[in-house]
């Protein structure tokens, strides 16, 4: 078996990408990319996506590769337990967006201490089983990667002032960024990020990847700055949490119940800060477009729960009610454990705009 995979894998890419990795430097400006087209990278950043370990996980790889067998689930539960001890730019990336092939790049994680010898005997037995089905999704979208490829070679010439803006701004420009173009399997979701010094960009099979891209280039600007803006914001507070209200709550202000009476939809749960700065002109809309979205309900022995802020912001206006809507993800309604009380976890994407649960927050029933 080993043998005759050996060979439909040298088919698989006779006529796309190489099994190891396609290179190309792309120089715009002040800025230099190495853009790879990567099977090791592309092997781990769908495994690492399909296993659901961060709240950050992209979903359409999950809805492509439904469904996923008992088999599958122990694998990426294999997946995860080394990702508990790696979160984001703590020795995977380094170790797997690489152009190097597989057991090479597993092989230098080891040397370079991003990860254990057992860490690294695990997710070869991982990716490897994932691996024919990935390497097909890899195949089919290969002309799409190389033509993304050429579209940022053409974007990042026309947009030369763009990044001088972005070296002005930080007053230094990376030294190279390594890209590595990951297939997406859906028309229009999409994502990236820069973590571990390596930028990633799912690139869909219809939208446009671009302005991800050019939003997570900003961050390697930014990142070399990494240092000044975590002391600059050490010790300074986030916006205080303060307490999370069901709409029907009596406590509910009945200025925000009859403001929500008049919404199209309705708002669940309001959650409430106590930040207030006098003078100031819609400063929670400023504060929401800044901040992250995403707040995650633990109790602990129960799953995790999921919610997402909505947009919808109430104030009296003088700093003695002001909240945020606030919606349970529909597909974690049935995560919920009837008359368990549950702490919340708000997800900073934000190191200056950043949520912090005060210490009166009292845990809260999603469900009597």
């Amino acid at each position: 078996m080993h043998a005759i995979f050996s060979r439909c894998l040298v088919l698989l890419f006779a006529f796309g990408i190489s099994a190891g990795a396609a290179e190309e430097r792309i120089e715009a400006g002040v800025l230099a990319l190495d853009v790879h087209i990567s099977r090791t990278a592309v092997l781990f950043h769908v495994v690492d996506q399909l296993s659901e370990w961060s709240y950050f996980s992209h979903r359409q790889y999950g809805r492509a590769f439904a469904p996923l067998s008992d088999a599958d689930r122990a694998m990426l539960e294999k997946h995860k337990a080394v990702r508990a001890g790696h979160s984001w730019g703590e020795g995977l990336e380094q170790t797997f967006y690489s152009p190097r092939p597989l057991d090479e790049a597993l092989a230098s994680g080891v040397a370079q201490g991003w990860l254990s010898a057992e860490e690294a005997a695990a997710e070869r037995e991982v990716l490897r089983h994932f691996a024919p089905r990935i390497e097909t999704l890899l195949a089919a979208q290969s002309d799409a990667l190389v033509a993304f490829r050429e579209k940022l070679r053409r974007e990042l010439a026309a947009r030369s002032a763009l990044i001088a803006q972005f070296a002005r701004f930080t007053g230094k420009a990376p030294d190279l960024v390594p890209v590595y173009l990951i297939p997406d399997p859906d028309a229009h979701s999409m994502g990236g990020g820069y973590n571990g010094g390596r930028l990633t960009v799912e690139v869909p099979t219809q939208a446009d990847a671009m302005p991800t891209t050019l939003h997570e280039l900003f961050h390697a600007f930014l990142n070399t700055r990494k240092a000044e803006i975590e002391a600059a914001v050490s010790g300074v507070p986030g916006l205080d949490l303060t307490r999370l209200f069901h709409r029907n709550a009596p406590e509910l202000p009945d200025f925000v119940k009859q403001g929500d009476s008049r919404h199209p939809t309705g708002t669940e749960f309001f959650v409430a800060c106590k930040e207030w700065v006098d003078g100031t002109y819609r400063q929670m809309s400023q504060f929401y477009s800044r901040a992250g979205h995403e707040m995650i309900f633990t109790a602990a022995g129960h799953p995790d729960v999921r919610g997402h802020l909505n947009g919808h912001t109430v104030s009296s206006g003088d700093g003695t009610f002001q909240a945020y809507g606030l919606e349970i993800v529909a597909e974690d309604r049935d995560k919920i454990v009837p008359g368990v009380a549950y702490g919340i976890k708000p997800i900073n994407t934000n190191e200056t705009y950043r949520w912090q649960v005060s210490a009166a927050f009292i845990p809260v029933i999603l469900q009597d």
